[in-house]
Order: structure tokens, then C-alpha cells, then sequence
């Protein structure tokens, strides 16, 4: 049942925030704000009949145990842990939806060379504007293909995008969110 449980949820947020098949489900239910389905569980088993502040206060345990299991990952979604190291700021934010550009950004899973390569879906993981090996941060941070684009965001938000805060400055408001998606 357990196994059942968590390939369901798996389709579920891969398809919540349009990611490829390949991406590992721990960051795909980060990306989509998906506490895993165990965790819920218990919080339900934990809640029922109970009044809205107890409600209120065994969500935020769930987060928190999500939270120590996202830190504690190091297989996978090392990318996406850099990103977005904090699922609580992530997952509260009020505002801005994940799309399916915005998760290959936040997955590293994309129409990167690097990322079609080692799926032998390419011959090569070399970027096809400057010749620099081509992953979702040579796209987002280096690549001169997308300076302009680059320069834009920049200037909107007062600051160079960087991997330490490009979700920051989504998260912070709705216009952070706007400018850099």
C-alpha cells in the first residue's frame, strides 16, 4: 500500500509542476509544495476532531519533519536544495505558480545539453551559443545567449541573479516573483 501510495503522489506533483520523468520525487514534491504523502498521513491521523490551532500547529510539525528529510537528502536534488533550501518559506509563499519553465530551472532537469546528454538524447553537453558545457545554471547565470534576458531581471530586482538568491527574491513578493519568471 505504501509503495502504491507513493508512486500515485509521485505522477501527481511531477504533473502538478509539469516536470520531466527523470526528476527524483523529493524535488518534485519541493517544487510543487507537496508535503510526502507518510507525513501527511500522520498529520491527518493526528488532527482528526482536533480544533484549528492544533491543526495549524501539527502542519507546521509536517513541515518541519519534511524539512530535516530535505536537508538530509544528498542522492539527489542537490540542485534544487540549493535553490530552494527552505521548504517552509517556499511552500507559505502567497503568491506565484510553478510552470513547466520555472521547474526545469528548479529540477536542472530541462532542455539543457548536459541534461539531454546523459540521457544519450544529444551527442554532446556543450551549450549551442558559446560553447561552455550546458546546464541549468550556464543557462540561467552565464550563458551570452541570454544576457539580455539576464540584464533585464537584474535591473527589475537591483541585484545580479546568483543561485543564492534568485528563489529569495521570487519568494519575497509578487513582483520578485514576476520579474524573474
Amino acid at each position: 500500500m505504501k509503495t502504491m501510495l507513493k508512486k500515485a503522489q509521485r505522477k501527481v506533483v511531477t504533473r502538478i509542476c509539469s516536470a520531466y520523468r527523470a526528476i527524483s520525487t523529493v524535488a518534485a514534491l519541493v517544487i510543487s509544495g507537496t508535503p510526502p504523502i507518510r507525513l501527511q498521513i500522520k498529520e491527518r491521523a493526528r488532527t482528526y476532531g482536533k480544533d484549528e490551532d492544533t491543526k495549524r500547529q501539527e502542519k507546521e510539525e509536517t513541515i518541519r519533519k519534511w524539512q530535516r528529510e530535505w536537508e538530509d537528502t544528498v542522492e539527489v536534488g542537490q540542485w534544487t536544495k540549493r535553490l530552494i533550501p527552505n521548504v517552509a518559506t517556499w511552500t507559505n509563499r502567497k503568491h506565484g505558480n510553478v510552470d513547466y519553465y520555472l521547474t526545469q530551472m528548479l529540477s536542472g532537469h530541462g532542455c539543457f545539453a548536459a541534461h539531454l546528454h546523459k540521457f544519450a538524447l544529444i551527442e554532446s553537453d556543450i551549450c549551442w551559443y558559446c560553447q561552455e558545457r550546458d546546464d541549468a545554471t550556464h543557462t540561467f547565470l552565464h550563458c551570452i545567449r541570454w544576457t539580455r534576458e539576464r540584464t533585464i531581471v537584474e535591473t527589475a530586482i537591483g541585484e545580479t541573479l546568483s543561485t543564492e538568491n534568485i528563489t529569495n527574491t521570487m519568494i519575497d513578493s509578487k513582483e520578485g516573483w514576476d520579474d524573474t519568471t
